[in-house]
């Protein structure tokens, strides 16, 4: 009985280790998802702010140069 124990205590642990290795790796692709959705996000967003700030400067310049036709 005392045999027993070790090796049985030896597969538990084991298949623990492999179920949080399965687990690991069934999380990797949803993670990379995430992650690439994250990146494109901010990136999305930079551009955004990119069109807007020369949008808001154009039209600025625009109405600062329709009040003195040259």
């Amino acid at each position: 009985m005392s045999k027993i124990s070790p090796s049985y205590l030896r597969v538990h642990i084991s298949l623990q280790e492999r179920s949080t290795i399965f687990l690991f790796y069934s999380f990797l692709p949803s993670l990379f998802v995430v992650a690439s959705f994250i990146s494109f996000c901010i990136t999305f967003l930079i551009y955004c702010t990119k069109i807007i700030l020369i949008a808001v400067v154009f039209f600025f310049f625009l109405f600062l140069q329709l009040p003195f036709p040259s």
